[in-house]
């Protein structure tokens, strides 16, 4: 029977001796998992996948030539599960016999318990021969062993008690599975991030990462799992414990964990090598503990937080220094390692089953450093250090920043921890090293804003082009340079504060963890003077803005509606009162138009406008910077005499380049061509050209009704808006640079036409020569989206 897989290496890391990226002391690590309650750990793991079949003398193996037609040949086993024994269709295999072998291709499997291996003829004949066998022979002596290397990989993973029988992978935090995927591992050693399974990424609480390393003997398949993941800490329920450090019930008395995980290698098709790797031992222990039930050595003393605001504990919208010490019952060695961490404490509704990240659900961020190393800076915090003041005595100083984005997701009754990772005895034994996580402080932020919850339960949509203003909608917009979008951003006002909107706005930002700027130009909502209504207990607003933008599409276009909505509530008093902006939008891609809103630091003389310009993709993941669709909204109130500004954020999204090789899957590529087929290099004055935007990919033949595009023209260096054609609306019109073809069936006068053939897409439509302007440059660009 076959023996598929096994372990070959394990070793875990962690933080407080390997630093934050895990490349510290590498010869330093645990066999099994020794970690606390909030620590990152590292685990690099060595697997083997080596698929043998090996027949004994109870296993009688059949081999015949034509059993059913005249391509196919069969080798029938007595009762092997060729399925669960690793094997599948399209596998390569190498049978053995007697120190001879020979290579088949698995056509097939069938037969009651998928015991009928089905191979070519050809195969069967050459096997015969090279090994010696004869038609219809049986035989007990053969070996089959898998040479194709698995490509498709799923893992799951979790930390389980000791005393669990049974594997369980589902998330600390909801009922979702630690499950991670990779379709397309390399055949050679590089690493391919796995996708976590699901899509409610908020209860991953890990990375993972897989690579091919090399195969021995033909069969014996080698491949390294980079793992890096969070012990868990906290769930609600468990504020009391963390905040006096008593251990839940799973880490209670000698109760610990052990880590567990389980793999499915194949194909996509067929990934049927299963295995579930559930016999390490594990020493996980709570705060305050070097792991489970060790002795405790220090304490956190002088614990101090300041800000402008005096709250003497973390607010929100201020900078926060925070200093504190930390106490040995010996005396400190020089240079001994230290991580800092904060973690937002969300309740239930928050964290669980959320398609958000953890970190940014739990706003969860930590940071290395040495005992008087330099101040170190990265995420919320800058200027973090700590050193030896007394022989027992280290102090610890750092600042603590929360960005815009992670500001909208704090409340005053949100609650948070700090805690301090340290180790001073045994540095060099990775095993007994008597790493513990300090708790600094547990307590809910403040946060300092003119007015709080003027706004609440907002909920940004953003759509392509194609769905126009309904249907899927997503709270970023990934995607390209001049990509079209709608956007919808509805939420609700708060009556019993008489919150009304006195300016509004929709813009592209690109925010770092210390500034932000705007790219590209706010589109106004025309808001006017205000018209209201009052039922005696509360005052509302009357808004209906149903305008257009200045995209240059038909007033009927979807995208380009203007629209803003707030109605009096159907059922009065109301306390709160629903409120929708929508419109459409370009994600600015014009580097030739100066930005000075862009920071000197991010200067750069190979770019146009030295980079300072309103390109979106030349700062979508720039340094620190992230990209947001914000709605700024300015609200006056009944409770401060000055208005609320409101940045309502969308998730962050990532924006690429023109023709960048980020674009996965696809490469593009804009021809012209005249009326008789024949290429041309450039527009030509009163005559029309046919456009042919190819779109190469690797897929096949896709379906036009899965796709849907637009092509966009404009003069080089412009100001103004493009002229726009859409395979999904009708933008024509007598002024647009852009005419629809009837390349592909006679009659279209509306519409980009979308050609699908075999691993590519064409997009096809014409130039109007009556509105271009000879003697200028033109840009053509086209977008296709594969609506998967």
């Amino acid at each position: 029977m076959a023996s598929n897989f096994s372990v070959i290496e394990n070793k875990f890391y962690n933080q407080i001796k390997n630093g934050i990226a895990f490349s510290n002391s590498l010869g330093q690590y645990t066999t099994s998992i020794k970690s606390n309650s909030g620590d990152v750990i590292k685990l690099v793991q060595t697997i083997e996948l080596a698929v043998s079949v090996n027949l004994d003398e109870t296993e009688l193996m059949t081999i015949s030539t034509l059993p059913f037609d005249a391509t196919n040949a069969e080798i029938k086993a007595n009762s092997i599960d060729w399925f669960a024994e690793g094997i599948y269709p399209s596998a390569s295999i190498r049978v053995e016999r007697g120190g001879l072998s020979y290579n088949i291709t698995v056509l097939n499997i069938t037969g009651v318990g998928n015991t009928k291996l089905v191979i070519s003829d050809a195969n069967m004949t050459g096997m015969i021969a090279a090994l010696g066998l004869t038609d219809l022979g049986e035989y007990t002596d053969l070996t089959f062993k898998l040479i194709s290397v698995p490509t498709h990989c799923i893992f799951k993973y979790k930390l389980n008690p000791l005393t669990l029988a049974v594997p369980n992978y589902d998330s600390p935090l909801d009922d979702n599975e630690q499950s991670y995927y990779a379709k397309a591992i390399p055949t050679s050693p590089t690493f391919e991030t796995m996708a976590f399974l699901g899509g409610e990424n908020g209860s991953s609480m890990a990375e993972v990462e897989i690579a091919y390393l090399t195969t021995y003997e033909n069969y014996r398949h080698r491949f390294q799992i980079n793992h890096i993941f969070k012990n868990p800490y906290y769930v609600s329920g468990e504020l009391t414990n963390i905040q006096e450090a008593i251990k839940p019930a799973l880490l209670s008395g000698s109760n610990t964990l052990k880590y567990d995980n389980y793999f499915e290698m194949g194909t996509s098709a067929y990934h049927n090598s299963i295995f579930n790797n559930y016999g390490l031992t594990g020493d996980c222990g709570y705060f305050e503990e070097n792991y489970n039930g060790n002795i405790n050595n220090y304490t956190v003393e002088n614990v101090v937080i300041t800000n402008a605001s005096a709250t003497g504990k973390l607010e929100s919208t201020e900078t926060n220094t925070l200093t504190f010490d930390v106490v040995t019952t010996g005396t400190w060695n020089a240079g001994v390692g230290g991580v800092l961490s904060h973690s937002k404490l969300p309740t239930l509704a928050e964290y669980q089953n959320k398609t958000e990240a953890f970190d940014s659900i739990w706003l969860f961020d930590n940071i290395f450093n040495n005992e008087s190393g330099a101040a170190a800076s990265s995420g919320i915090y800058t200027n973090f250090e700590f050193s030896i003041t007394a022989s027992d005595t280290i102090s610890v100083s750092v600042d603590i920043d929360f960005s815009a984005s992670q500001q909208l997701k704090i409340s005053d009754t949100s609650y948070y921890a700090l805690w301090f990772g340290i180790a001073n005895e045994d540095l060099t034994d990775a095993d007994l090293i008597d790493r513990v996580n300090l708790i600094i402080d547990v307590n809910t932020y403040t946060r300092n804003t003119d007015v709080s919850n003027l706004v609440i339960n907002y909920n940004p949509k953003f759509r392509e082009e194609f769905r126009g203003l309904s249907g899927v909608s997503y709270t970023n917009f990934n995607g390209g340079d001049g990509d079209l979008w709608s956007m919808e951003f509805p939420f609700q006002l708060d009556t019993t504060k008489e919150a009304q909107i006195v300016k509004a706005k929709f813009k592209i930002i690109a925010e770092s963890s210390s500034d932000l700027f705007q790219v590209g130009n706010s589109i106004d909502f025309p808001i006017g003077l205000p018209l209201l209504s009052t039922d005696g207990t509360y005052v509302y607003q009357i808004i209906n803005i149903d305008s257009n933008n200045l995209l240059n599409i038909p007033e009927d276009a979807p995208l380009k509606t203007l629209e803003a909505t707030i109605n009096i509530p159907a059922v009065l008093p109301s306390t709160t009162q629903d409120a929708v902006f929508k419109t459409g939008f370009q994600v600015p891609w014009r580097d030739w138009i100066e930005n000075l809103n862009v920071p000197v630091s991010l200067y750069d003389a190979t770019k146009p406008q030295n980079n300072r310009n309103n390109k979106t993709s030349n700062y979508s993941a720039l340094s620190t910077y992230s990209i947001y669709g914000v709605l700024e909204l300015s609200i006056s109130n009944n409770v401060e005499p000055v208005n609320t500004i409101y940045e309502l954020y969308s998730d962050q999204s990532t924006i690429i380049d023109f023709d960048s090789a980020g674009w996965v899957g696809f490469s593009g590529d804009v021809k012209l061509y005249d009326e008789d087929g024949v290429e041309v290099s450039e527009l030509e004055d009163g005559r029309d050209l046919i456009i042919k935007i190819e779109c190469t990919h690797g897929s096949g033949v896709l379906s036009p009704q899965t796709l849907a595009a637009f092509v966009w023209i404009e003069i080089n260096g412009a100001t103004a808006s493009p002229s726009y054609l859409s395979s999904s609306f009708d933008y024509s019109s007598d002024e647009n640079r852009l005419q629809p073809s009837d390349e592909l069936g006679t009659g279209n006068t509306q519409y980009v036409e979308i050609l699908s053939e075999t691993n590519k897409v064409t997009l096809i439509c014409k130039t109007n020569s009556d509105n271009l302007v000879a003697g200028l440059d033109y840009y053509i660009r086209g977008r296709l989206w594969h609506k998967i």
